[in-house]
């Protein structure tokens, strides 16, 4: 009698737990505040896993219920993973929570594997996990650690894929692959980024399903990225000319669809990008409107999106680019004001997002630039300080990513030589110290590389 009621509370505390991991996954689509939720059920549910699993070892009639209840953790960890991704896209969740809601999925999915629950599903599950760790890091300029992250996923997806064969094997290891190369890029190193971003491309062509083209999708703007940063700006147009085609179709499809909307307003703004490094500056700015038309439409419909607000801010900075390649000093000065203002606002909703603190230090930068051409330095000068107070936050110990080491090098000694040219001396040499050490901290991450 007391061993069948040990089994009963047994039964009823894993069906209990599946049942809170299914309701806060499927909450955990529709709104932010369920990511928090999800982290803190998933404890609940691994720990009744390890328990369930314990029991399964103990009393192989306990089998079912053990499996259903390794199975809810599983889900709910996925779930968490997927919408912490989701919404470190579109600006909802900050990197810092990132972080703490990835870091407890992890060692609640740890602890199922130390209870000897390992799987094929709970293998692919850290892959991912470890994916987005590395997306993370990326965003928060720890490059060393998002390229060990991303060499980890790597290593488990491939090891999944060898034992138990599958599409979803195939998809966790190009996911991973493609944010191995995101890291690589990251850390300017194209040449593994574009290596990694190929065999990723190479595993999601062959893969069914609208998920995995969207995926290709992706991974081929990392492929059009690297090519333009390895000076093959043609090839790079070739790849998101064909990328912007898929989208522009699967945006026709369904024109009331936010988010094929979206991907086809990135897709337009990538096109203007590369149009302005081949100097196509009327291309250029044909992509542009379209694209600004695009994001403003997306953001009559959802006016609190972060997303939107960012795109419409980059797209003034780009626009502003184009004028001050034309020569129209005036023009450019005005949208540089209004894109870097801009920029500044979506940036500070996110301090600890390396990616958008770049992104204020460039358009602080070409504003700066654009003012000394026309001979305004003292004012060249003031602009720059919300690029500096960003380069701080990049400046720290835990920055090891090529690319904000670089940003904030660039920075200092721009405003080093402004500072030396009004004459504030001592100003100068403080700025050009601290452009000194990231430039050192940026070499000696790369001894190999004769340019750093």
């Amino acid at each position: 009698e007391a061993q069948a009621q040990a089994e009963r509370e047994l039964r009823l505390g894993a069906a209990a737990a599946q049942a809170r991991a299914d309701a806060a996954t499927a909450l955990v689509r529709r709104t932010r505040a369920a990511a928090a939720v999800v982290g803190a059920l998933l404890v609940v549910a691994a720990g009744a896993a390890v328990v369930a699993n314990r029991a399964r070892q103990e009393a192989q009639r306990q089998t079912a219920q053990a499996e259903r209840n390794f199975n809810a953790a599983l889900t709910g960890g996925a779930g968490l993973v997927d919408a912490v991704n989701a919404h470190l896209r579109d600006g909802g969740m900050t990197r810092e929570v990132a972080v703490a809601l990835l870091g407890q999925a992890q060692g609640s999915l740890g602890g199922l594997a130390e209870a000897g629950a390992a799987s094929p599903a709970l293998a692919d599950t850290q892959a991912r996990l470890l994916s987005s760790f590395s997306t993370v890091q990326v965003a928060l300029c720890d490059g060393r650690g998002a390229v060990a992250r991303a060499a980890e996923a790597v290593a488990i997806a491939e090891a999944t894929l060898r034992d138990a064969p599958s599409d979803t094997a195939r998809q966790t290891l190009a996911r991973a692959l493609a944010a191995q190369g995101a890291a690589g890029a990251a850390d300017l190193d194209f040449k593994a980024a574009l290596a990694a971003y190929r065999r990723a491309e190479a595993l999601q062509a062959a893969l069914p399903g609208a998920e995995a083209q969207e995926d290709l999708q992706t991974t081929r703007a990392g492929i059009s990225d690297a090519l333009l940063a390895t000076d093959d700006p043609a090839g790079a147009a070739t790849v998101q000319r064909a990328i912007l085609a898929f989208h522009e179709a699967r945006a026709a499809e369904r024109p009331d669809d936010p988010q094929r909307q979206g991907n086809l307003a990135n897709s337009v703004l990538r096109m203007g990008n590369l149009e302005l490094a081949r100097r196509s500056y009327d291309a250029a700015a044909a992509a542009y409107a379209r694209h600004a038309g695009i994001v403003r439409a997306l953001q009559a419909r959802q006016p609190s999106s972060v997303e939107w607000q960012r795109a419409l801010a980059i797209n003034e900075v780009q626009s502003a680019r184009i004028l001050a390649k034309q020569g129209d000093t005036a023009g450019a000065v005005e949208r540089y004001r209004r894109g870097a203002a801009d920029v500044g606002r979506v940036a500070a909703a996110d301090a600890g997002n390396g990616s958008w603190q770049r992104s204020v230090i460039w358009a602080q930068i070409n504003l700066s630039a654009t003012l000394i051409a026309g001979g305004a330095a003292t004012e060249a000068l003031q602009v720059l300080e919300p690029a500096l107070k960003a380069a701080a936050a990049l400046s720290g110990p835990g920055v090891t990513a090529g690319g904000c080491l670089r940003d904030v090098a660039l920075v200092h000694d721009m405003a080093s030589n402004e500072l030396f040219v009004l004459d504030r001396k001592a100003d100068a040499a403080a700025a050009a110290a601290v452009s000194l050490d990231a430039y050192q901290r940026y070499a000696a991450a790369a001894p190999a590389d004769a340019g750093r």
